[in-house]
C-alpha cells in the first residue's frame, strides 16, 4: 500500500489505485524518454570517438618512407628519395612535422589532391602518406614515363624553387651516406 504525507493535517493518506497506476505511467515516461534520449546521445557521442589505429608502418621514418615509395610505383623513387629528405629537412622540418608534408608539395589548383587544405605556404595533409599520394599523382600529371634526365629537367623548371635544388637534393644524399660511413668506423674503433 503507497500512502502520501499531507502537510495541512500532518496525516498519511491512502493513495488510490488510480492514482498510484497514474504515476507509475508518469514516472515510466519520464525514464524512458531519459534513457531513450540518452542512448542516443551516448551513442553519436561514441560515433565521434576518431578511431586510431597505429602501426609500425604508419611512423614517419626512412624505412617507411622508401618503402612507401616503391608501393605507389613512384618513378624515379631514388631521386624522389633525395627531394623528400632535401624538402623535410630529414624528415624533422615543420611543413613535414605539421603538415604532414614531406616533400614539400604546395596546394594543388587544377588537379586532383589529397590534401585538406594549406598551412604556412604549402599543403597540409592528414598523414605522411596522404603526402606521397598526393606527389604520385603530381607525378602521374606532369611527370610520367620520363627517363631519368628527362624527369630532373621536369623537376628543375617546374617543382623546384630553388635554383640550385637539385644540387642540394645530391649533397643531402651524399652527406647521409658519409654520416653512415663515420658511424660505422666509430663503431669498428670502438669494439678494436
Amino acid at each position: 500500500m503507497l500512502y502520501t504525507y499531507n502537510k495541512k493535517d500532518l496525516i498519511w493518506n491512502k493513495v488510490s489505485i488510480k492514482m498510484y497506476i497514474y504515476s507509475i505511467l508518469i514516472i515510466g515516461v519520464i525514464f524512458s524518454s531519459f534513457g531513450f534520449t540518452g542512448a542516443i546521445q551516448f551513442n553519436t557521442f561514441i560515433e565521434r570517438i576518431p578511431v586510431l589505429i597505429h602501426s609500425k608502418q604508419d611512423e614517419l621514418n626512412v624505412e617507411n618512407v622508401k618503402s612507401y615509395l616503391k608501393q605507389l610505383h613512384i618513378q624515379h623513387e631514388e631521386v624522389v628519395f633525395k627531394q623528400i629528405m632535401l624538402e623535410s629537412n630529414r624528415l624533422k622540418s615543420k611543413i613535414a612535422v605539421e603538415n604532414s608534408n614531406i616533400i614539400g608539395m604546395k596546394l594543388a589548383k587544377t588537379r586532383p589532391t589529397t590534401a585538406i587544405g594549406e598551412q604556412y605556404g604549402h599543403a597540409y595533409y592528414k598523414d605522411w602518406k596522404s603526402s606521397l599520394q598526393d606527389f604520385a599523382i603530381w607525378q602521374s600529371a606532369y611527370a610520367r614515363n620520363l627517363t631519368k634526365e628527362q624527369y630532373l629537367q621536369v623537376i628543375d623548371k617546374i617543382y623546384a624553387e630553388d635554383d640550385n635544388y637539385l644540387t642540394k637534393s645530391t649533397k643531402v644524399a651524399s652527406s647521409d651516406r658519409a654520416r653512415v660511413r663515420k658511424r660505422i668506423k666509430f663503431k669498428q674503433t670502438k669494439t678494436n
